[in-house]
């Protein structure tokens, strides 16, 4: 929570245990919002703690000319104002938010194609949400996935019509055109393995703007954050996916 709270710079370790210094952390915390320091977890603690979280999956108003694409954008723009963090590698409570209360980094299938990422559950998440504001079920249009190996292969797949995949062959064809705010983009380790997924927020020439989970301000593809970042479709091995109703 230090991240929301500057002045609360406190950082124990994870054991599943509310001991001595998870109380002490408590009560520092409740003495810096000016609740009553107990030590204890109350309903008011609760709110304060979570409250970045519920401003960012607050629902946004929406006018009913606002399409899927500008709905994407701003409800990605909504979770990076509040900064979501890590805790340690790959978890947390926001991992957790974005991951269907699972932490991330692990195999699902065995079969090294299916590692979950939170990049991609971010994505998901805010996918879901913008399908959700105009009365569809992501699971009918881009089924909800934590793998961008996934991601790419149902937009590939004839049973979801509504997204289509752009190679980077595709993409400089076009002299970039093809690329729109409300995109995906993946970051490609070659023309057919994905390393990292975002929301393309603004388009200028070769050059997006972005909103990626899992990443830094370097924009790794293994960092701790919720992030904007610039990345210049030019210079590397990009995909994009275009999901469209």
């Amino acid at each position: 929570h230090k991240t929301h709270s500057p002045g609360f710079g406190v950082t124990i370790s994870i054991d599943s245990d509310f001991g001595p210094a998870t109380e002490m952390a408590v009560k520092k915390f409740q003495d810096y919002y000016d609740l009553d320091v107990t030590g204890v977890v109350d309903e008011n603690t609760w709110e304060f703690l979570v409250g970045p979280m519920l401003v960012a999956f607050e629902g946004l108003e929406f006018g009913k000319d606002d399409n899927l694409q500008y709905r994407i954008v701003e409800i990605a723009r909504q979770h990076l104002q509040e900064h979501p963090v890590e805790l340690y590698s790959n978890r947390g409570p926001w991992v957790r938010a974005y991951m269907k209360g699972l932490d991330s980094s692990f195999n699902l299938t065995g079969d090294g194609q299916d590692w979950a990422q939170w990049c991609n559950g971010f994505t998901s998440t805010v996918l879901d949400h913008a399908l959700a504001s105009l009365g569809f079920d992501i699971q009918k249009v881009f089924p909800w996935t934590w793998s961008c190996y996934k991601s790419i292969s149902q937009a590939k797949d004839s049973k979801f019509p509504n997204a289509t995949w752009f190679s980077w062959d595709k993409i400089k064809e076009s002299e970039f055109s093809i690329v729109q705010p409300g995109d995906l983009f993946l970051v490609m380790r070659n023309d057919h393995n994905p390393m990292h997924i975002g929301i393309v927020s603004n388009v200028k020439g070769s050059v997006i703007e972005t909103v990626e989970g899992n990443t830094n301000d370097e924009g790794s593809a293994v960092g701790y954050e919720v992030c904007s970042n610039y990345r210049n479709l030019a210079r590397r091995n990009y995909s994009i996916v275009k999901i469209t109703l």
